[in-house]
This record gives C-alpha cells, structure tokens and sequence, in this order.
C-alpha cells in the first residue's frame, strides 16, 4: 500500500511540474492525471513512461493494462532513460535483445516456454502494437509477461513490484 502512495505522489508531482492542475477534492483528479500521464507517455515523454507504467503494474493485473505498463517501460527503457532500464534488469526483463528483424522466433519460443524470463518478456512484447502495422494481441501479450512475472517471484530473484499483481 506504501508503494502505491509513493507512486501516486510521485505522478501528481511530476504531472503538477509538467503543467496539470486539479482541485485536490475532485473524486476524478486521479483520472484526470492518469490521462494527462499518457499523453505524456504516448507523447514520448520517458519519465511520464516509467512513472505510468510502474503505477499501472501496482494498481492493475487487467491484461491490456500490464501489457501497456510493459510497454511504456519498454519505450522509456529504448528512449535511454536510466531508471526504466533499470528498473527492466531488476525484475528480470531488461529488453536487451536484438531488434525484432534479427531475432529467431522459434528459438526465442523455445527459449520462453522452457522458462527463460527475458524470452517470454520479448515474447510478450511482440503481441504489443508497433508502428508496423501489426495487430496487437493483448491477451497474448499478457500471458507472456504473466508467465514471465510469475517465473520471476517463484524464483526469488529480487525484490519485485510485481509480487503486488495476482498471476
């Protein structure tokens, strides 16, 4: 419950900084900053990115909205912001492998279903829209990451925000 107030703290601050004001007794000003954070996502905004998507993975388990989260991180992590890189290595995932042209699907499937974490975060990565036109596929997105979240906290490996998500 901590974390979740640390965050929301941390998005109404950076929010405020970038322009956002709410009356801090509207129910809907919560909302209202969830939105203007995405646009400052969507935008391109790195930190708006990392902020957003480790609120989302605290307070959602929805699959399009982890799949999201996962995204978000991801561009912040690709744009160069060093805390979502970060962060990705921390819990496992740090989206490190080749560029989507150069990778072996049927290895890297291979890979994933025997268990490798950073194989089934890329796998779930490409279900995720990209600007090549492909459909995304959020329900295979999610079981990908779900997979790779629930692999990381069975193993132990590392204090994780993820242990707050039902998998």
């Amino acid at each position: 419950m901590q974390e979740i107030q640390e965050l929301t703290s941390a998005l109404y601050e950076y929010a405020a900084k970038n322009g956002f004001s709410s009356d801090s007794d509207d129910p809907h000003a919560l909302m209202e900053m969830i939105y203007f954070m995405t646009d400052k996502a969507v935008g391109g905004d790195s930190e708006a990115g990392f902020l957003l998507g480790r609120y989302i993975l605290v307070t959602s388990n929805a699959p399009e909205d982890v799949a999201f989260a996962a995204q978000l991180l991801t561009e912040a992590a690709i744009q160069g912001y060093a805390p979502a890189k970060d962060y990705l290595q921390e819990i496992g995932m740090s989206g490190d492998s080749l560029a989507p042209n150069e990778v072996d699907w049927d290895e890297m499937m291979q890979k994933a279903e025997s268990g490798d974490v950073e194989a089934q975060y890329q796998m779930g990565l490409s279900f995720m829209p990209l600007d090549d036109g492909k459909d995304a596929d959020f329900t295979k997105a999610f079981e990908w990451f779900r997979q790779a979240v629930e692999r990381r906290i069975l193993s132990g490996a590392g204090d994780t925000v993820f242990e707050d998500i039902a998998v």
